[in-house]
């Protein structure tokens, strides 16, 4: 069975991809033949920098009808709607931006209840298209899977 993905999860996708790419294009200069400037966050190999978009649509789906979204925006610039960006950039940018390779935490005792949640992550991530979708049997294995990324509320 294959991924399945809302209509609105794919338009927030390229609309949130838009923005991006529209910004990095914006800032290329706007006379033709310009050299784009130089990104301030990839100067001379410094640890930590990202000179590629990094920007994702977070949907978390709870049952048939309630959904959160947000928007983690991580690079160039770090910003969107997300209340915990730099912790949930910090530990996406340890994965490539995969949800499907975050681990939960080891000794996390969660209760055997089944209460389905889909997180969805739609976006661009150094440079490449990212679709990816993670269920979770409830909220408690979410949280300790996916961290700060999942703390969606502010």
């Amino acid at each position: 069975m294959g991924l399945r993905f809302s209509r609105a999860a794919c338009v927030a996708a390229i609309i949130a991809a838009t923005a991006v790419l529209g910004q990095t294009a914006a800032d290329a200069g706007s006379a033709a033949g310009d050299p784009p400037p130089k990104d301030p966050t990839a100067t001379s190999g410094a640890p930590g920098a990202v000179s590629s978009p990094r920007s994702l649509v977070l949907v978390i789906h709870e049952g048939r009808d309630a959904s959160t979204s947000v928007v983690l925006r991580c690079a160039p610039q770090q910003g969107g709607t997300h209340p915990r960006t730099a912790e949930a950039c910090a530990l996406l940018g340890t994965v490539g931006g995969d949800l499907r390779k975050l681990k939960a935490q080891v000794g996390t005792a969660c209760p055997a209840m089944y209460e389905p949640l889909t997180v969805t992550a739609s976006g661009v991530w150094d440079g490449r298209m990212v679709m990816t979708s993670r269920t979770f049997g409830n909220k408690c294995e979410m949280r300790s899977t996916l961290g700060p990324v999942a703390d969606v509320r502010s």
